[in-house]
């Protein structure tokens, strides 16, 4: 199994989509954790023009720190639930590093944490299932995840035969599908927990991250070695490569266009593709952002992480194809800024460094 936290030319920490060469930080390395919220007002200098930023506010997690918060979604609760991933003061190449928690966190920042069944399982990406419960593939055991939230939380896990379970998404079969990195596999899982089936991608060695349900009624996920797969219901494949520079895809998500937008960390951009399969990039402004995770937020504009600039951007396309960023930088440095969803109102991230779930105010 690949070393989710070993640096290649294209990426690093491995969580659910990771781009950015980012070298992992012992538990000495990262800051400090805090009991309280921290703001970083809306008078925040920004990088579009002079553009004010909105608010982040921080929250620490329970626990111990060091527990690498990293997949986020909101639940049908109205709680935000996190993937932990690793192990407190996890130590990079070490054995015994995966993780096996889970965590919600209500909008006023209180947090719990619950443990899954299987020791080391690493549990890292999360959506909400077709049944309205929470999914999460567990990178370090192969398994995927569920949690019941009526009546629990219960955790029940199902193993696959997937060797590195990555993304996941509601398919539109009312089924669960989910990437697996080193199998070279889009795998599609039944809610009732009975069959999973794999689909082999056709390109070799593609590294499959985040997936996402298109408009199109396809599954859409990004591949590291530089394309945008499409796979049908079926299992039927078509794949788009990135024509411009050195790319890494990563995360996937539905823009209010209703074109595909993702990451590219090896060309430091954020990706279009229309359902049709033609791709523009835009590049980041700040060199070196690592751009990782993607969203689309309440404001009709994308928001994503960066994980290396220790920033959360913003990009608003208008109607004549320009666009527009704007970077905001996260209070707590060097948190690593991971995973980011949308509420109506915010949109969420997890730091998996510093061990704190973060959230940008959005008129």
């Amino acid at each position: 199994m690949r070393d989710p936290l070993a640096c290649t030319a294209l990426g690093a920490c491995a969580v659910l989509l990771a781009l950015g060469c980012t070298a992992p930080k012992s538990a000495d390395d990262r800051p400090p954790p805090s009991d309280a919220a921290v703001d970083a007002g809306p008078d925040a200098p920004g990088d579009a023009g002079g553009a004010a930023c909105p608010t982040i506010t921080e929250f620490s997690l329970s626990g111990d720190a060091g527990k690498f918060p990293a997949g986020i979604v909101e639940g049908p609760d109205g709680n935000l639930w996190f993937t932990l991933e690793y192990t407190a003061g996890f130590v990079p190449g070490g054995a015994g590093r995966y993780g096996d928690g889970l965590g919600w966190m209500s909008p006023d920042g209180s947090s719990h944490e619950i443990a899954v069944h299987t020791p080391g399982a690493g549990p890292s990406a999360i959506t909400l299932g077709p049944d309205h419960n929470p999914w999460f593939t567990e990178f370090g055991s192969g398994n995927v995840g569920r949690v019941i939230i009526d009546g629990g939380p219960i955790v029940t896990e199902l193993p696959t035969p997937a060797s590195a379970p990555n993304g996941i998404s509601p398919g539109p079969d009312g089924q669960v599908w989910f990437t697996d990195l080193d199998g070279n596999n889009v795998d599609r899982v039944s809610v009732d927990g009975g069959t999973v089936t794999p689909f082999p991608i056709p390109q070799a060695s593609s590294q499959p991250r985040g997936i996402v349900l298109g408009p199109d009624g396809n599954l859409w996920f990004g591949e590291q070695a530089g394309l945008v797969g499409r796979v049908t219901s079926k299992g039927q494949f078509d794949q788009f490569a990135v024509p411009m520079g050195n790319p890494s895809v990563g995360s996937i998500t539905v823009g209010p266009d209703g074109n595909l937008w993702f990451t590219d960390g090896g060309n430091e951009a954020i990706g279009r593709i229309t359902t049709a399969g033609v791709i523009t990039e835009y590049a980041i402004p700040t060199p070196g952002s690592n751009p990782f995770d993607i969203v689309a937020g309440p404001d009709g504009a994308l928001w994503f992480t960066e994980t290396s600039s220790n920033k959360i951007g913003r990009l608003a396309a208008g109607t004549d194809g320009a666009v527009s960023f704007l970077e905001c930088d996260v209070p707590t440095q060097r948190s690593n800024p991971l995973a980011i969803t949308a509420t109506s109102s915010a949109v969420w991230f997890t730091e998996a460094y510093a061990n704190k779930i973060g959230r940008v105010a959005l008129p």
